[in-house]
């Protein structure tokens, strides 16, 4: 039973992200940010829409792993999905491209 509430959390949580990327990065007309409280000024950026897009693949990765993860938990252990999430959320940072003026 644990598997499944783990597998639903999961990928209830990669679509709310990968979402976010579709819907809100990619579409958006200002510059987003990927981390919280952290803002981003249009003058400080070159070319925004791919600044945008750039995010939004950050946000769909993020999803994706949130799927990998769930699917882990549910075939193979909770446990083990537990590990692979908080090693991957230890990691993951904002990488910084060259859309800044």
């Amino acid at each position: 039973m644990a598997e499944y509430i783990w597998a639903i959390i999961c990928w209830l949580c990669a679509s709310v992200f990968i979402g976010i990327g579709i819907i809100y990065a990619i579409k958006s007309e200002k510059p987003i940010h990927f981390w919280v409280g952290s803002t981003v000024d249009k003058s400080e950026l070159s070319n925004i829409p791919k600044y945008n897009k750039a995010n939004a693949f950050m946000w769909i990765v993020y999803g994706l792993t949130f799927v990998i993860i769930g699917i882990i938990g549910f075939v193979i252990n909770v446990t083990m999905a537990g590990l692979a999430s908080n090693g991957y959320c230890m990691f993951i940072r904002h990488s910084d491209f060259d859309y800044h003026s």
